[in-house]
């Protein structure tokens, strides 16, 4: 597997990021207030494309929920320069603007453009096209459902823009609605390397069954494995990398529920089988610290959590057993380490505290060579990022905005080191 950069996935998506200002204005009497069309309107993403190349611009679909008429309904497009930085892109998540940042282009100029037509049944398509050049973005073109978006720039455009849409009631001059996505403008086919990117989804880490032996698990949790499980299963081929502490098979096992044996049927689809659908890691049976366990002289236990864990895989997915790497979610030091490479861990996912030497900027995406005490290398070392896993801790009321803005950051993440 040879993933670059890994993101531990929890089960929910990105925090969400739709955000409204509101803009008082005198009303005539009995006219609704602007808080309550504010608090009843909503402006979503539904559709982008990941990046631009050339004068095609950027398409985005919205969908719009409003009490108002699209006639009196128009959105403003700003452009803000690139983002150079992971702190500054932060920034911008929240709908701040940075000082580092200024708005480079506001489409249409000195006004919005006009739902009236565009917006059926609750949806809108923009198509924005894309100029470049010094002169670009104070130069217009366009129409006015589609204006052209300029990039202040000369030679070299390739980065990260954020992309901020406001809607408008029209007639009163009153800000609706906000959401701040990107624009990542890309160079032409060049031969620079791709940015490869594996994602861990950790499933089982809390304990689910008793000291007694019994399952703990309750209807909720029962409810959020089985749609994990069945995401899995339908999910395209080599989606996700999926670090499975096989307690949770025993548990399910051991559940009185039908649900629970369809949960597993579902494993066995998306992890199960001479071709799964899904890469599945060498997990034991239960999360344990190997730097506790070797100063304590316990590695035998570390051995036995690893076979028993093979054995209920084979047993109840008909997994079978692959070289994927060993996630450790805690600083892994010399003893730690030392104990899993006794078990042929070749490929180890840490997080970047573990490393010795770390860049004093920007994003760790290097892989690392580990090596023993006679200094021979004996496999590969990857840092894990907390910054981007984080985006998957809340659940979000807007996904694929969300999913557009942890894709935007990847971009921030690439263009560090392009090459």
């Amino acid at each position: 597997m040879p993933h670059t950069l890994l993101a531990r996935l929890a089960a929910a998506s990105g925090a969400a990021l739709l955000g409204a200002t509101l803009l008082l204005a005198p009303l005539a009497a009995g006219a609704p207030r602007p808080h309550d069309r504010a608090q009843s309107t909503t402006m979503r993403l539904a559709a982008q494309q990941l990046w631009v190349r050339g004068p095609a611009g950027v398409h985005l679909r919205l969908n719009i929920s409003s009490p108002l008429p699209a006639s009196r309904l128009g959105i403003k497009v700003v452009l803000y320069s690139e983002v150079h930085t992971r702190d500054t892109f932060a920034e911008t998540l929240g709908g701040n603007e940075p000082p580092s940042e200024v708005p480079i282009d506001s489409v249409p100029e000195g006004g919005t453009i006009p739902l009236a037509g565009i917006l059926r049944n609750g949806k809108v398509s923009l198509r924005l096209p894309v100029t470049t050049g010094v002169a670009s973005a104070s130069s217009g073109g366009g129409s006015t459902t589609s204006p052209a978006l300029g990039l202040d720039c000369s030679t070299n455009c390739s980065g990260v823009y954020p992309l901020q849409l406001v809607l408008f009631d029209t007639q009163q001059n009153v800000q609706l609605g906000s959401l701040t996505t990107y624009l990542v403008y890309v160079p032409p086919a060049n031969g620079a390397l791709r940015l490869r990117v594996g994602l861990v989804l950790p499933l089982g880490g809390v304990p689910a069954i008793s000291p007694a032996g019994r399952s703990t698990l309750d209807a909720s949790q029962l409810d959020q494995v089985q749609a994990i499980a069945r995401r899995l299963a339908e999910a395209p081929v080599g989606t996700l990398s999926v670090d499975l502490y096989s307690q949770l098979l025993v548990a399910l096992d051991r559940t009185p529920r039908g649900a629970a044996h369809g949960i597993v049927a579902n494993l066995a689809i998306a992890l199960g089988g001479s071709s799964p659908r899904q890469q599945m890691l060498g997990a034991p049976f239960v999360p344990v610290d190997p730097n506790a366990l070797a100063r304590e002289n316990l590695g035998g236990e570390l051995g036995a959590q690893l076979r028993l864990s093979t054995q209920i895989d084979s047993g109840e997915l008909r997994h079978k057993t692959s070289a994927g790497p060993t996630v450790s979610t805690q600083d892994l030091g010399p003893a730690g380490l030392g104990l899993l490479e006794q078990f042929r861990t070749r490929q180890l996912v840490v997080p970047p505290t573990s490393l010795s030497a770390t860049p004093p900027s920007g994003t760790t995406v290097s892989p690392y060579l580990l090596e023993n005490d006679a200094g021979t290398p004996v496999g590969t070392v990857f840092a894990s990022d907390a910054a981007l896993s984080s985006r998957f801790d809340q659940p979000s009321k807007d996904p694929v905005l969300s999913a557009e803005q942890f894709l935007a950051e990847l971009a921030v993440v690439y263009f560090e080191a392009p090459y």
